[in-house]
């Protein structure tokens, strides 16, 4: 049960990999490394911990860091033009300095950084949201649910605004204990994970036959002319 957010991580990794030359020309080919980032993360930390038995935290620091820089060039990228991109940017060239200057002068290397992780978490939420009123002021009409954008955005907003107020304010939830040490908080925060990674095979998807459906309109015309 400890590992089944895992499974749909590795899950969506594969897919983006499978279909990875669909995807790697679009704002999407970031996601696919950021999520092999995530599993590579898990696997070392799972093994510093069960086999080991060192801390796995420095991993989980690095791993979230970079994990916080990629979503902010996503995000940049899915703004494009739009009046809403300053935040992404700002945040993609202020955020690796703040988290610097948290495990050097602040918190320290040798624990979670809990100060920047929740920068960042607060930070996702914002720029999801964003995107969300960028598209009530656009006025084109969109097919949300074949929008690769939308499905990346819901995802992060689902996850992270639900994290922090599991984190939070249900700070008892890691007290209650379900079975065999599989708390309540574990139980949500792997629900949160499996929505999560299940919004980025959408994403993958929606790309892939996005592009395909491109490729084959350009070679239909192509032949015709």
């Amino acid at each position: 049960m400890n590992f089944i957010f895992l499974y749909f991580e590795i899950a969506a990794f594969i897919y983006g990999l499978i279909y990875y030359k669909h995807i790697k020309k679009t704002k999407f080919a970031k996601l696919v490394w950021l999520i092999g980032i995530v599993v590579l993360a898990e696997l070392i930390g799972t093994y510093q911990r069960r086999v080991l038995h060192v801390p796995n935290v420095q991993v989980y620091n690095i791993a979230t860091l970079i994990e916080f820089i990629l979503y902010g060039l996503i995000f940049t990228e899915v703004f494009g033009s739009n009046k809403w991109s300053w935040f992404s940017k700002y945040f993609v060239l202020a955020y690796p300095i703040l988290w610097l200057i948290n495990i050097t002068l602040i918190q320290g290397f040798q624990v979670f950084h809990t100060y920047t992780m929740s920068l960042g978490s607060f930070s996702m939420i914002i720029m999801a949201c964003f995107y969300f009123i960028s598209i009530i002021e656009n006025e084109e009409k969109i097919d949300l649910l074949k929008s690769g954008s939308f499905w990346f955005a819901t995802g992060i907003l689902i996850f992270y605004s639900s994290d922090i107020f599991n984190s939070f304010f249900l700070r008892n939830t890691h007290k209650i204990n379900l079975f065999n040490g599989f708390t309540l908080f574990k139980l949500i925060n792997t629900v949160l994970n499996i929505i999560l990674y299940s919004c980025f095979i959408k994403v993958f998807h929606i790309t892939k036959e996005r592009i395909q459906k491109e490729t084959n309109e350009l070679v239909q015309y192509s032949i015709h002319n």
